[in-house]
């Protein structure tokens, strides 16, 4: 089962991606080769995917900061912890590999990315997949000229990605609280 912040959050954000894909198989011109007057289409799919990926990652922390919060002992550090995260939520907008591992740090995990791996994927393969994809968004939202290139194949795929990414770190967070804290989380 995922966390609210994978079902409510992420996939529900990319559905938008699954609407531009759609869009762009309608959009085709039948002819073969790239099909130039879709590549903003592309592009648009990157940006959108990684900001589903960054409001999971913010969301995921809150909730799990949430499952914390105890029934109110009268001398409670979770007040203060929940403040810090929600504080650092704020200043979380580059979700690259090194400040997700920051943000999910917040929680206790000491490296997060360590986690990321499945089937011929390692954990620094994905590490970088992620890397690379923030960086394509940056230059994207940023405006760089020549605005790059983005195949569709690649930006169709971001999206499955990024659920992959999600569904680790629901099981990687999950698994630690149990572990380490004797927190069963409800996903």
């Amino acid at each position: 089962m995922p966390s609210n912040a994978n079902s409510q959050v992420l996939r529900p954000l990319l559905s938008d991606v699954a609407d531009l894909v759609g869009a762009h198989q309608t959009g085709k011109t039948g002819n073969a080769g790239r099909q130039w007057h879709l590549s903003g289409v592309n592009r648009s799919i990157v940006v959108i995917t990684v900001s589903a990926w960054e409001a999971y990652v913010e969301s995921v922390v809150s909730e799990a900061v949430d499952a914390l919060r105890p029934a109110a002992p009268p001398l409670d550090p979770w007040p203060a912890l929940k403040a810090h995260v929600d504080s650092s939520r704020g200043r979380f907008n580059t979700p690259n590999p090194a400040n997700v591992k920051k943000h999910v740090g917040l929680l206790g995990i000491a490296d997060i990315t360590a986690t990321w791996a499945w089937q011929a994927n390692s954990a620094s393969q994905v590490s970088q997949r992620l890397e690379d994809l923030v960086m394509l968004r940056h230059k994207i939202a940023h405006g760089v000229h020549p605005r790059p290139t983005v195949h569709h194949k690649y930006a169709a795929n971001a999206a499955g990605f990024v659920r992959k990414l999600a569904d680790c770190t629901d099981a990687a967070i999950k698994a630690d609280f149990q572990t380490r804290l004797g927190i069963a989380l409800g996903w």
